[in-house]
């Protein structure tokens, strides 16, 4: 499932190879490793929310650097170790299901949705648990 989300999201950029001023591989990567960290940061924050429900009103996320580094190595190992992006841009090129348009706005809209999930999660928790939304 990643890797068509992975593929949708690149060849949006790659255009079959007919891209201009552009580093699609790196965008791809940048794209996917913000979408990771936020994953990382919601689940450890609930985590710790599990343990104390104050714990984030009254301190900060410790070690946030740490999780981007952790996403940056997970992106890395599961998209571009040995090249594995071009494996999967060979493997779904001839599908054109996923070069249609609802396919992008599917793809897109699910890593946006990933990339705001700390928001999400946060407003969601004030309001269940202390009822205010802010």
């Amino acid at each position: 499932m990643t890797d068509k989300l992975f593929y949708i999201i690149y060849n949006s950029y790659y255009k079959h190879g007919k891209f201009q001023n552009d580093n699609t591989p790196l965008t791809v990567f940048g794209i996917f490793c913000i979408a990771t960290n936020s994953l990382i940061m919601t689940l450890v924050s609930s985590v710790y929310l599990y343990g104390d429900p104050l714990y984030l009103r009254k301190n900060h996320l410790p070690h946030r650097g740490i999780y981007l580094i952790t996403s940056i190595v997970l992106t890395y190992f599961a998209y571009y170790h040995k090249k594995r992006y071009q494996h999967i841009y060979e493997r779904y090129s001839q599908n054109k299901t996923y070069d249609a348009l609802y396919s992008k706005v599917a793809a897109f809209s699910a890593m946006v949705l990933l990339i705001v999930t700390p928001f999400i999660f946060a407003l969601l928790y004030n309001k269940l648990y202390f009822g205010s939304w802010l």
